[in-house]
């Protein structure tokens, strides 16, 4: 979801942090260690989150020329999830744990046994699973060091603001009513705060008593 396609709806970050003179390059090496990779089935990992091409969830190789114009950062976060659903797991360990007592001659089947039973069991979905697939556009003002993310649900939100950090040594601050009084009137950080206590006034009401 995102900037050429889908929502409109996404959330606003001040970059905090100095720009190097050859960031650009440095930052497309960032992105090349940072870029996605896929879920490992055998591997415990649930979620596995970095960079692709804008707009492209499949381009794992996010280009210089489409991440890079106008003044800009263009980028996609993705984010692969591989959860066994519990009813799922539930059923097939059921029927796993009737076949290893068969396989055994077991009538009953230890701690040990069953912890074997389903660590065999979830390798053995997990390899025939699909991750889920999202992606969630970003991109960065670098004139006026500002960042758009096509999201605004918690989680998506904080793996990009960590994944950000991560690549590119910057700290991100969402935009809120606080920080735009703050940055754009100039105010210290204790009068911005009494501004946003302010109660609207009726003056049309006081008008006419």
């Amino acid at each position: 979801m995102g900037v050429f396609t889908g929502t409109i709806t996404y959330r606003k970050y001040r970059v905090v942090g100095e720009l190097e003179s050859d960031f650009q390059e440095k930052a497309m090496d960032a992105i090349h260690k940072n870029r996605h990779q896929d879920i490992d089935p055998s591997s415990e990992d649930e979620m596995k989150v970095g960079w692709v091409g804008i707009g492209d969830l499949l381009q794992t190789e996010p280009l210089y020329d489409r991440t890079f114009f106008t003044g800009k950062v263009f980028l996609t976060m993705r984010m692969d999830t591989l959860k066994l659903p519990a009813a799922t797991l539930k059923v097939y360990l059921a029927q796993a744990e009737t076949e290893f007592m068969e396989a055994t001659g077991k009538e009953r089947l230890s701690k040990a046994d069953k912890e074997e039973v389903r660590d065999l069991t979830t390798k053995q979905l997990r390899k025939r699973a699909i991750p889920g697939i999202k992606g969630f556009d970003m991109v960065w003002d670098l004139e006026d060091e500002s960042v758009r993310f096509w999201s605004q649900s918690k989680g998506p939100c904080e793996e990009f603001e960590h994944l950000f950090a991560e690549t590119f040594g910057l700290r991100l601050i969402p935009r809120t009513p606080f920080t735009a009084i703050e940055e754009k009137m100039g105010l210290s950080e204790e009068i911005a705060n009494d501004a946003l206590k302010l109660q609207p006034a009726d003056f049309i009401g006081a008008r006419g008593e």
